[in-house]
This record gives structure tokens, sequence and C-alpha cells, in this order.
């Protein structure tokens, strides 16, 4: 009997730890799992806001990147067709990316006195060289093919005259700003009477025209759009023919310097086989 009551005493106590146990385990469960979405609440926050943050960081990166792409590949791209030695004609403002309206816009900056006087006078390729023919011819200016198309372009709009040099520059600077390849020649003509001359080539659709304002004027015979070896050409010496760059070399300008000349000057005080004065 006693051996009896003693396990059921044993029994009685383990009933007792288990119930005590299981007792606490009830009460922190409670406590443990509030204590779990706390964390969970606190450590998700963080991710969002910095999944925010980063994304916010990366969209003005974007932006920032674009636009100083923007800006930087405009730069690059002129500077890249100024540099080239072909930069007025049409092609290769394509092939560097211009768009019509910035090779416009170039354009019109590069020759500004010709851009103001197609304003003037219209925006047409026949209505420039017909009002190039009409201008007034003199002799006294170099005849220095280094000078350059600008010089003499220039030289013309400011005075209101020129020679041959001065109505081929100013041609040649009307056909770049209404969008053709364009190029100023110097050169002889030959048959019974020969002498140097300059004018104009431009290339449409392949083939090379001749624009020769000065011609017409001197004597009377359009030369407006004529090619080579035609009937309506005169005999230019196509086998010994100058390009003459843009801008006037330094070699030039030191001859210009040197021979003394100015606008100013007469006529009768300038020899115009030599370029200089006598």
């Amino acid at each position: 009997m006693k051996k009896v009551n003693i396990r059921m005493g044993r029994v009685l106590i383990i009933l007792s730890v288990l119930l005590f146990l299981t007792a606490c385990q009830v009460a922190r469960r409670p406590e443990a799992e509030a204590n779990s979405e706390a964390v969970e609440s606190v450590a998700e926050e963080p991710a969002e806001a910095s999944s925010e943050s980063a994304a916010e960081s990366s969209a003005e990166a974007s932006s920032e990147s674009s636009e100083a792409s923007e800006t930087s590949e405009k730069p690059e791209a002129f500077e890249a067709f100024e540099s080239s030695e072909i930069s007025e004609s049409p092609e290769a403002s394509e092939s560097f990316g211009l768009s019509p309206e910035a090779r416009e816009a170039y354009l019109r900056a590069l020759y500004p006195e010709a851009a103001a006087k197609l304003d003037e006078i219209g925006w047409d390729l026949r209505t420039a060289y017909d009002w190039v023919a009409a201008f007034r011819y003199v002799e006294e200016a170099p005849i220095d093919w280094e000078l350059g198309t600008k010089w003499y372009a220039q030289l013309g709009f400011e005075t209101g005259e020129g020679h041959c040099y001065t109505f081929a520059a100013m041609m040649t600077e009307f056909a770049r700003l209404l969008g053709y390849e364009a190029r100023q020649v110097a050169g002889n003509l030959i048959g019974n009477n020969p002498f140097h001359h300059s004018w104009v080539e431009i290339d449409i659709d392949g083939t090379t025209y001749v624009l020769d304002p000065e011609v017409q004027q001197e004597w009377d015979q359009d030369c407006y759009l004529v090619i080579y070896g035609t009937d309506e050409a005169i005999p230019y010496d196509t086998d010994a023919l100058t390009y003459m760059p843009d801008n006037p070399t330094p070699q030039s300008l030191e001859r210009l310097e040197i021979s003394g000349w100015n606008p100013g000057e007469t006529e009768e005080e300038y020899d115009p086989n030599t370029g200089c004065f006598n």
C-alpha cells in the first residue's frame, strides 16, 4: 500500500511539473509572436525604403547621364563636322548626324553675309546667280587663289565690287547655303584669248556643273549649270584646275601685307597680273 501511494505521489508530481511547463509555454507564445512580427516589420521597412531610394538614385543617374550625353554629343558632332574638309556639303552633315536645322544654323553662322543676302533676294540658285552676275566688276583686287573663298566673298559683300575670284566666292557660299556641294576653282581658259580665271563647280546627282557669273557679265554668255566640254561652256582648261581653300593661308596673308594692297586704292596703281602695286 505504501509503495502504491509513493508511486501515485511521484505521478502527481510529474503531472504537476508537466502542467506547469505547458502553462509557461502558452503564456510566452503571444509575446514571442509579437516580438517576431515586430522584427519582421522593422526588417521590411528599411528594405522597401532602400529599394525606393535605389530606384530614385538610379532614375536620377539615368537622367543625368542622358542629359550629359545629349549635351556632349552635339559639340563633338559639330567639332568633327567643322574640322571636315567637306563640311559644307549636305552629305557631310548627314554622315556626322546633323539635322537639316542644325546644318542650316551652322552654315548661317559660317556665311552670315551670304545668308542675309539670300533672305533679301530669295533662297533660289538661279536668283543668286543672276544677282552675282550683275555685280560691279573691278580689277583692283589681288589674284591669289590661296587667299581662299571666304576672303574673296567677304571682300565682295563689304565693298560691293570685285573680279572673277570675288564673283565665284560669293556664288560658292550661296550654293552651299542652298544645299549644294560647291567648291571654288582657280584655273585657266584656253583658246584664242587664254587668261587666268575663277569659277564654281557644284555636284548634282553625280554630275559636275559649272556656275560662272562673271563670264556671263563680261561675255554675255549664260554659264548657269553648264557642263565642261559642251557648246554652252566656255573653253575651261580642265587639266590644270586648282581647288581653293576656304580660309587664307598664312603665306597668302603675308604676300598681301607685303603688296600693300587695300580696297581703297585705285585701279591705275594696281597690277592685276602680279597682284601687287607698281
